[in-house]
C-alpha cells in the first residue's frame, strides 16, 4: 500500500457506476450501496477493495489490523458466496493517448498481439505468465511487415506494467470476466514481455 506498482502516469479505477458498463449496479453482491474507486493513482496503490464477507475473515485470521466493505462483492450465482471482485476495470493515463499508428511507429521492432490463449494460467502473485497466439503481427521500422503463424508470449506482467508503458485511445469494451469487465485501450510495453516465434 502507498508504493509505486504501475508506471506513475496511470492510474486504475474500479468503476462499478460507470454508464453502460457490464458491471455497473446501484448494489454490489451483498446488497451493499457500490461506488467508483481509485485503486491506483498516478502510479501509487491508493485502496483495497473489499466485500464484507472478505474483510471480516481477514481481520478475524490477523492478515490485516483493520479493512470494511467498498461495495465489491460478486456472486456467481444466487446460490454462490460473495467474493471480492472487480466491476468495470478502468486504465487511465495522465500522459496524451496515442493513436494505434503512433503506438506502431514508437515501437520501432516489435510485435503486436491482438489475443492470447492461456491466459488464465498466469500466476497472480509473482506476475509469471506463458501463453501462446496466433494472432501476431511482426514489427519493423515502425511499420507492420506480415503475420506469423503462432508464437509464444511470456514475460513479468508486474515488470511489464512498471515502466516504459505507452497507452492507446480509448476503445469499446473488451474482456468481459466473471467478476466484472475491462475497458483497455492498445497498450504498448515495451520490458517484460518476450515473443518467442514458432
Amino acid at each position: 500500500m502507498n508504493e509505486l506498482v504501475l508506471d506513475q502516469h496511470l492510474s486504475m479505477l474500479d468503476n462499478r457506476r460507470m454508464e453502460g458498463g457490464f458491471a455497473s449496479s446501484a448494489r454490489d453482491g451483498e446488497g451493499v450501496p457500490t461506488s467508483c474507486h481509485t485503486i491506483v493513482d498516478n502510479g501509487v496503490l491508493r485502496k483495497m477493495i473489499w466485500s464484507s464477507r472478505d474483510a471480516a475473515k481477514n481481520v478475524a485470521e490477523g492478515r490485516i489490523d483493520e479493512a470494511m466493505t467498498t461495495g465489491s462483492a460478486s456472486r456467481g450465482s444466487h446460490m454462490s458466496p460473495p467474493t471480492t471482485g472487480c466491476g468495470d476495470v478502468q486504465l487511465l493515463s495522465s500522459n496524451r493517448l496515442q493513436t494505434r499508428e503512433e503506438l506502431i511507429e514508437t515501437m520501432g521492432q516489435g510485435y503486436i498481439v491482438h489475443s492470447v490463449m492461456g491466459a488464465h494460467t498466469a500466476n497472480p502473485t509473482s506476475g509469471d505468465f506463458s501463453v501462446t497466439t496466433s494472432t501476431i503481427l511482426r514489427v519493423e521500422d515502425g511499420e507492420i511487415k506480415g503475420a506469423l503463424k503462432q508464437a509464444g508470449v511470456s514475460g513479468n506482467l508486474f515488470k511489464a506494467i512498471s515502466n516504459g508503458v505507452h497507452l492507446g485511445m480509448p476503445s469499446s469494451n473488451n474482456g468481459v470476466s466473471s467478476t466484472g469487465s475491462n475497458h483497455l485501450s492498445d497498450i504498448l510495453f515495451s520490458q517484460g514481455m518476450r515473443i518467442n516465434p514458432a
